[in-house]
């Protein structure tokens, strides 16, 4: 059945009809088009770490284009390259931040359906202004625990710098959402900070580790365990540095599936 939206957030949500979709009535000239879903995950969970983050990130929203750009651009265009976004796509951001990633996805599949979600309101606000009119898509307020679709929906997920955030007993949940709302074969592209293998590296360990708001919670992490763990297979993975911020970007498919 439909998802219930999020209070204010109604108006954002602009697609266009595709199998699976359900097809209603939007404000001015707009249309909503929502997925068929399951109610699980509809509303945000309010535990301990989620409300931490949020948090931290409506505190930073206006700003936080400025870190990512000196941070997160090259693994962004590493992300879409991974991505290999092909005509008609489902694709499901995760983390969409303020929409920078998001705003090139919609940009590369016009005739296919992009979806951004984050936990993050105020992050949302931002994201919104990076949106396109007459392209199938929409923002979601939501949480990657419970993602609020259901199972098998989308062919691409995409989740830039938010696992990092993660307590490591968290990670197996998290893949699992993204495992269950992949299509067979799936593809699955991530980017986390990493430990890093030069000197230079050995500081933003030590910001990580004794200035963790610095970094908004972001500490280095090496998820590829928890990967196979859960069902991926990893199928690349480069590491990256960008103004020495250590990064790893990679691609996985769920296992026993084979990409074309």
């Amino acid at each position: 059945m439909p998802c219930a939206w999020p209070h204010g957030f109604h108006r954002w949500k602009v697609f266009a009809g595709r199998d699976g979709f359900v097809e209603r009535s939007g404000q001015a000239d707009e249309t909503t088009v929502l997925f068929d879903i399951e109610k699980r995950g509809a509303r945000v969970s309010k535990n301990d770490l989620e409300s931490t983050i949020q948090k931290a990130y409506a505190k930073i929203a206006r700003l936080y284009d400025v870190w990512a750009w000196l941070t997160e651009t090259r693994a962004a265009r590493i992300a879409l390259e991974f991505a290999q976004i092909e005509p008609g796509m489902r694709i499901l951001e995760v983390a969409t931040g303020t929409g920078r990633l998001f705003g090139e996805l919609l940009k590369r599949n016009p005739t296919g359906v992009t979806i951004g979600l984050d936990l993050s309101p105020h992050m949302l606000q931002q994201a919104r202004k990076k949106w396109r009119p007459g392209f199938a898509g929409g923002l979601v307020l939501g949480s990657a625990f419970q993602l609020p679709f259901a199972d098998q929906q989308f062919d691409l997920l995409i989740c830039n710098f938010m696992i990092d955030l993660l307590p490591e007993s968290d990670f197996s949940r998290v893949l699992e959402e993204f495992r269950r709302v992949l299509r067979r074969p799936g593809r699955l592209v991530i980017s986390y900070m990493a430990p890093g293998t030069k000197k230079v590296h050995s500081f933003w360990r030590w910001v990580a580790r004794n200035y963790p708001s610095l970094l908004t919670g972001c500490r280095p992490i090496s998820p590829e365990k928890y990967l196979e763990k859960t069902g991926f297979r990893i199928v690349v993975l480069r590491k990256i540095s960008q103004n020495t911020f250590p990064e790893e970007v990679l691609k996985a498919e769920i296992a026993n599936h084979h990409s074309a």
